[in-house]
């Protein structure tokens, strides 16, 4: 096994670093249909949906802040009215 000392220059210790990496890491050829499928969906242009309005929640939202008001509307009454 090859090891780095204190005479070892910066090239020696690349060049080392770089045989260790080529014994462990090994090339892969991927498969070319996969690779075209893939790059055809990475550079299409992607469609964009826009959220739709529900109006039913803003019938919602008016209905809860109409309770409210009569709900505070008869706590006042009931305060004020004393």
């Amino acid at each position: 096994m090859e090891t780095i000392n204190n005479t070892s220059t910066k090239g020696d210790i690349d060049k080392l670093f770089e045989n260790r990496l080529r014994k462990i890491i090994k090339p892969v050829d991927p498969d070319p249909s996969y690779v075209k499928k893939l790059k055809k969906t990475l550079l299409d242009k992607t469609e964009i949906y826009l959220e739709q309005d529900n109006p039913s929640i803003y019938l919602l939202i008016l209905i809860i802040g109409l309770i409210l008001l009569i709900i505070i509307f008869l706590i006042l009454n009931k305060i004020i009215g004393k």
